[in-house]
């Protein structure tokens, strides 16, 4: 039978992987609701057509921020190395700024940052990929995961900067474009950091 401090510590432990296994859900589920814009009125500085690659590709970028943070607090239950939480709560405190700021210019701007994977095979595809991450994640144990959030983390870095700099070309507002330059400059930097925490580690055993 379990006494009294032995049986707290388990409730408190069971309590949080439940939390965490509905941040991994809310990661697979890959769909981020947004608050009810108001009517669109549409600002001379974005073309129509801007607009329509606009409304296509910020849900995305706005998925890439959400998808750190809560890689981020999942991490925090797992254990990394001093290096890599170093990083790790850098990462969550930049991709947060980041979101708000592009919230908040999609609201002055009426976009919606709703994310839907893409009616495709492509987007079948994703979401099967994300899910049999987000399970390897949610499983792993250290050093396993950290090996598994480094990766993971080098080649999401890696897919964000190019996306930003793909951006840039219809960044014709001035708000969108500071936002831009500031999450490649951190993304950049953020990516770098990877890969020189990539370089400090062997790869141990496969067992989790």
């Amino acid at each position: 039978m379990l006494h009294g401090p032995r049986k707290i510590v388990m409730r408190i432990q069971r309590a949080s992987w439940a939390l965490i296994s509905l941040v991994l859900l809310a990661i697979q589920a890959g769909c981020s609701q947004s608050p009810a814009l108001p009517p669109a009125t549409f600002t001379a500085h974005i073309s129509p057509a801007d607009r329509v690659v606009l409304a296509r590709f910020l849900p995305g970028l706005a998925k890439a921020h959400r998808d750190k943070t809560q890689l981020s607090f999942l991490a925090r239950f797992k254990g990394l190395s001093a290096p890599v939480a170093i990083f790790n709560v850098s990462m969550d405190r930049q991709q947060g700024r980041l979101l708000r700021q592009l919230h908040t210019w999609s609201r002055k701007h009426h976009f919606s940052l709703q994310y839907h994977y893409p009616k495709s095979v492509r987007g079948a595809a994703l979401q099967v990929q994300t899910r049999i991450e987000g399970h390897l994640l949610l499983t792993a144990g250290e050093p396993k995961f950290q090996r598994m959030y480094l990766v993971l983390m080098y080649a999401d870095f890696s897919s964000q900067v190019s996306m930003d700099m793909a951006m840039m070309k219809y960044a014709t507002d001035r708000g969108l474009r500071s936002y831009l330059v500031q999450a490649l400059a951190v993304n950049r930097a953020s990516l770098q950091q990877i890969a020189s925490l990539l370089k400090r580690y062997r790869w141990a055993s496969d067992k989790p």
